[in-house]
């Protein structure tokens, strides 16, 4: 797919917040290195007139360029990370 010059400074901008944030939350800070892929999940949430809520969710990857068995095995390393978590919670 052709990205346009907004995708590409947008793709750009979002590689740099996430290194970023890696490097701030991250136990190891920086972990030198480069960043290859990633798989951004996000939620909007609005509400109709009768104050119902609806909920849309992007799923976005790097560049629109990480091959979909890559997301998925990204996906299911952290869904089982989040269930340790909620176990040792």
């Amino acid at each position: 797919m052709s990205r346009t010059t907004e995708q590409i400074d947008a793709d750009e901008a979002l590689t740099e917040a996430i290194e970023q944030v890696w490097k701030s939350y991250s136990e190891e800070g920086d972990p030198g290195g480069v960043l290859v892929e990633y798989v951004i999940v996000a939620n909007y949430r609005t509400w109709d007139e009768d104050g119902d809520s609806i909920t849309t969710t992007l799923l976005h990857n790097r560049d629109d360029a990480v091959p979909l068995s890559n997301q998925l095995g990204m996906a299911e390393f952290l869904a089982a990370r989040v269930r340790k978590a909620i176990n040792e919670d």
